[in-house]
């Protein structure tokens, strides 16, 4: 591979000038930090001091590039290396830098905690040599030599043996001199506190120091120093005493507690060795070198976590020994009136059928039973499609609506509750049915509910008799003193409208609204535009509620409250809305608020209307004066404000117009007369018991809530339209494989995320058209597509839905019996492989893009495909039946993945467990493995099992086959045709197909490709 260096300008190692102007040292690096700190500079900051000198970072505020944000990489280097490589190369030199890291974080090359430094002095700088091994990346057995010569502030010279290194008295640097410096910056980085000290030590038991020459603020200065240091490397000091203990016994207690260093050293644990291939998942985040860099150049604090990927755990998982529910999948197909897919083609539905009749005989359930789970099904199947049509605000296996599908039988006991599959079969059907159909996983057993006319009868407990002798009286038991009940305090609050007198103690019929309340900033510090929009819409309906009523709105007040005897109305108010961006985006509310604008459009005194009125309120007061007169000559008192009140108005009745049936009364008059008038018209406003609302009406079509919002795919589509961006034939079919990836059960089928407004039919048909990737290629297509959804929430559904299907996959069994192999393959193979048990096995490729890394360019590059890939294992049973295993690293070989993958142990288990009859007894019938010929797998099948191995004669080369080879080997390939289209299938999903993309996740990659192939055997003809 082509090494493209840069024009260095300085002396080369080995110049007359470097003699000249340096003074040489031979020393240890580990053993250098303390030469170079401790005597060159006070042991006061430790580390971060010592750092400054070798690897001071730029600021996160400074630009290297052009870029609109600059790469990983410049938050991982340090400034030296950063600022020479934008000064030798014609750009900002990141293909150096990116060079650098990778031969660093490069596992093959070696560390420079071993190696042995120079120190120089070149003028009034420290300097420092340094020769070490370099690996190239790709090419096996190729080691260069580099050497470099820097100072903390420039590169002096450098030397490597590489075919674009410098050479006698060449100025140029090539890739492999950089990543000598970034060594030494890991190595005093993870360990620059804990060598320090180490020397240090060795120092004090060497005595090579005169330890008479040192004053007492000498020594009170290094133990500060040491325990500075001794924190930095993860010791705990605070139980010392540093007065009273001498400098060796704070080192040995250094020295003893080993614990701490542990973890900083479980963080530098280097990926896998380039022959320790693996399963992909096992890897864990695929990262680029600069994030691996970045990580391993932090600062080190007690606040940041271990790598999760160390720390995953090697357990293998135990097998799934769920058992499918096919009787009750194949009942609610035929309900959901998609009985035609189980007599196509696919191999899938053929197996669903034998196994559901397999498990219908073996339960013995009658006719009448499977009528009403049946009619049952269908029931639900038709509340599925209504649920799959319309949005809703929440889940629909929430308790309400358990609630609402319960009833009480009035002729059984209080505590009976029914359900309505109880109620459809307790009269026609025998108890043992209905006992069934209520422990079927299918139906629904909603809680036990009771309404407030039925008490549940509990039994009390026996109580226990005291023991007596004849004639023994017991004794009474005191009587407990009374308690006065507490009146539970009710919270008083008036109506906040000006010159309004109304609240809840003296007007308890009366109606309060209360006020939004005083909103808080928003949590998120990326909230979306709609939240945006919605949370100043709610404060600017506070703000204008408030100035219409108590003429302030800034006022801080938590509650305020609006009685029902005033008018509200609907009004409309702009206000600008800040953006994400720093944009300003004027949106305009409608809002429903009080009318008026406050106090002082309203009258002070009540009007005395027209003539009429005020001849009626004349009657009224001389009614009212001649009460008061007879009731005063009577001595009787009146029974209160109600017996007046009906007294006057049978009195104003009589004195006004018979005619009239409807009267107007005006509030002077009704004051007059004790009649309570009700005013406003907060009815007209009511929405959902909510008054007070903020309505955008700008961009409503962009701004209305999602659930309000038209499903953008519901049941009923038309067959092209599924095929064409789901690649299932039609729409039964996909429903089918549904209802065969939830095992039956309709509570799994409508499942839906929290965080998403999208129906049950939505989030099952965006998860199927974005792994065909035909129609939706992008995230970002299925985020517009799916009512403008966030990328996690995309996400979320995805993962949901394919561990759904991932669970399904796992509960079938991975190979078709042997009897169901032998009732549903062709006659060719029945002749051919009779009283076998074959299966074809093959290996496949799935690109990948080209790793920055160089552990994972060597793990995943194949020589084979000339690329860098995954590879899986696929096989297929002469009855068409395929599948696919776990995606490993595309450097592993054919044998090693047959030997390693663990499918051989799993169809040991396989052929064990289902025996076949023969002669009147069971055997185990072994698998047939056939193989192409660059397999080495005799030893493997045979260690697992016994298995059988059979592929194509292969000789060396210039040897011929004889007649027998010959048609052997012909036979074994044209038998092994079939097995190339399972490899086109397994591989026909587009997300699959383009390859394993920068920033994908490994295990979710993983469980497409597994849960593909499954899907694969419901959609598509059989291959063979």
């Amino acid at each position: 591979m082509e090494r493209r260096g840069g024009v260095l300008g300085g002396p080369q190692i080995g110049s007359p000038v470097q003699s000249q102007t340096c003074r040489f040292r031979r020393v240890k690096i580990t053993r250098l930090v303390v030469n170079v700190v401790t005597k060159v500079r006070p042991l006061e900051e430790s580390r971060d001091y010592a750092l400054s000198n070798v690897a001071t970072f730029a600021s996160p505020d400074e630009k290297h590039t052009d870029w609109k944000t600059d790469g990983e990489i410049y938050d991982a280097l340090p400034k030296l290396l950063i600022d020479f490589a934008a000064k030798s190369r014609v750009d900002s030199g990141y293909r150096l830098l990116s060079r650098c890291l990778r031969h660093a974080l490069d596992s093959k090359c070696p560390s420079l905690e071993n190696k042995a430094a120079t120190l120089i002095l070149h003028g009034d700088d420290v300097g420092i040599r340094i020769n070490s091994a370099v690996p190239a990346s790709m090419r096996k057995k190729v080691v260069y030599n580099p050497g470099i010569v820097f100072t903390a502030t420039e590169v002096l010279c450098c030397e490597c043996n590489c075919q674009c290194g410098s050479k006698a008295k060449e100025q140029i640097v090539c890739v492999h001199n950089f990543p000598l410096l970034f060594l030494l910056l890991l190595l005093l980085m993870d360990a620059l506190a804990e060598s320090m000290l180490l020397e240090f030590a060795a120092c004090m038991r060497s005595n090579i120091w005169d330890k008479t020459l040192w004053s007492a603020d000498d020594v009170e200065s290094m133990k500060q120093s040491i325990g500075t240091l001794a924190e930095a490397a993860g010791e705990d000091i605070s139980g010392i005493d540093l007065d009273n203990i001498t400098i060796d016994e704070f080192i040995d207690i250094f020295e003893t507690g080993t614990e701490g260093r542990k973890e900083w050293k479980q963080r530098c644990k280097k990926k896998p060795k380039p022959g320790d291939h693996c399963c992909i998942t096992d890897i864990g985040r695929f990262e680029s070198t600069a994030t691996e860099a970045k990580k391993r150049t932090k600062r080190r604090s007690m606040e940041v976590d271990l790598d999760k990927d160390i720390q995953a755990s090697e357990e293998e998982q135990e097998d799934n020994t769920k058992v499918p529910n096919y009787a009750d999948m194949e009942l609610l197909i035929n309900a959901a009136g998609c009985e035609d897919v189980l007599d196509s083609d696919p191999i899938a539905w053929q197996l669903l059928k034998m196994r559901a009749l397999k498990q219908r005989n073996e339960s013995a359930l009658d006719t009448r039973t499977l009528l009403s789970k049946s009619k049952e099904f269908e029931k639900r199947w038709q509340e599925l499609l209504r649920l799959g049509s319309k949005r809703t605000h929440r889940s629909d296996t929430s308790e309400h609506r358990a609630k609402k599908k319960c009833c009480i039988d009035p002729t059984t006991s209080p505590t009976r509750v029914v359900t309505p599959t109880e109620l459809l079969t307790t009269e026609a059907l025998p108890p043992i049915i209905t006992t069934m159909l209520q422990e079927s996983s299918v139906l629904e057993n909603p809680s036990p509910i009771t309404t407030s006319r039925v008490t549940p009868v509990t039994p009390s407990p026996k109580k226990k008799s005291q023991l007596r002798r004849p004639g023994h009286q017991l004794p009474s038991r005191p009587t407990k003193k009374s308690q006065k009940k507490k009146e539970k305090k009710i919270r008083s609050f008036r109506c906040c409208k000006k010159g309004c007198t109304h609240n809840n103690r003296d007007s308890p019929e009366t109606r309060f609204f209360c006020v939004p309340m005083p909103l808080k900033p928003l949590k998120s510090n990326n909230p979306k535009k709609e939240a945006l929009i919605n949370h100043a819409g709610k404060v600017l309906l506070r703000q204008e509620i408030l100035d219409r009523t108590i003429s302030d709105r800034f006022n801080a007040k938590s509650k305020c409250y609006v009685c029902e005897h005033h008018d509200f109305e609907e009004v409309s108010k702009s206000t600008a809305v800040t953006l994400n961006s720093g944009e300003k985006m004027h949106v305009t509310y409608k809002l429903v608020v009080p009318s008026g604008a406050g106090p002082s459009t309203e009258s002070k005194t009540l009007s005395r209307g027209t003539g009429r009125d005020r001849g009626v309120r004349k009657v009224l007061d001389k009614i009212l004066a001649e009460d008061k007169k007879s009731s005063k000559k009577s001595g009787k008192k009146k029974s209160g404000k109600d017996e007046d009140w009906a007294m006057c108005a049978q009195q104003m009745a009589e004195e006004s117009c018979p005619d009239q049936s409807r009267i107007q009364l005006n509030p002077s008059v009704a004051a007059a007369a004790k009649i309570p008038l009700k005013k406003g018209n907060a009815d007209d406003f009511l929405q959902d018991g909510k008054m007070f609302r903020a309505t955008p009406v700008t961009e409503t079509k962009h701004l209305r809530r999602k659930v309000d919002a038209s499903p953008v795919v519901q049941p009923g589509m038309s067959d092209s339209e599924v095929k064409r961006r789901t690649g299932f034939p039609n729409e039964s079919t996909m429903l089918s494989y549904i209802i065969v990836a939830c095992d039956g059960d309709i509570n799994i089928i409508k499942q839906r995320q929290r965080q998403t407004s999208l129906t049950w039919y939505e989030e099952w048909f965006m998860m199927f058209e974005y792994i065909w990737n035909r129609s939706l290629t992008r995230l970002e297509d299925v985020q517009k597509t799916f009512s403008d959804l966030r990328l996690e929430d995309v996400l979320r559904v995805v993962d949901a839905k394919i561990d759904i299907c991932s669970t399904s996959r796992d509960s079938w069994p991975m190979f078709a019996s042997f009897e169901e192999d032998k009732a549903l393959q062709k006659d060719k193979w029945a002749s051919r492989y009779n009283a076998m048990r074959p299966v074809m096995w093959d290996m496949t490729g799935i690109s990948a893009y080209a790793f920055s890394s160089a552990d994972l360019q060597r793990l995943t590059f194949s020589s084979y495909y000339s690329e860098n890939c995954f590879k899986a294992g696929i096989f297929c049973q002469p009855c068409g039946w395929m599948g696919t295993t776990d995606l490993w690293t595309g450097g592993v070989s054919d044998s090693d993945y047959n030997r390693r993958a663990g499918y051989l142990k799993k169809q040991q288990r396989f052929q064990e467990n289902d025996l076949v009859e023969t002669d009147g007894e069971r055997r185990v019938v072994r698998f047939l493995n056939i193989y192409d010929k660059g397999y080495r797998a005799k030893m493997a099948a045979w260690e697992n099992g016994r298995q059988l191995v059979l592929q194509p004669d292969f000789k060396e080369s210039d040897k011929t086959f004889n007649r027998d080879q010959t048609i052997s080997s012909a036979s074994v390939a044209s038998d092994r045709g079939g097995n190339e289209r399972v490899v086109n299938v397994s591989k026909r999903a587009g997300l699959i197909s383009k390859g394993f993309q920068s920033n994908a996740d490994p295990t979710r990659f993983n469980k497409v490709w597994l849960t593909w192939s499954f899907q694969a055997n419901f959609m598509f003809d059989r291959v063979l």
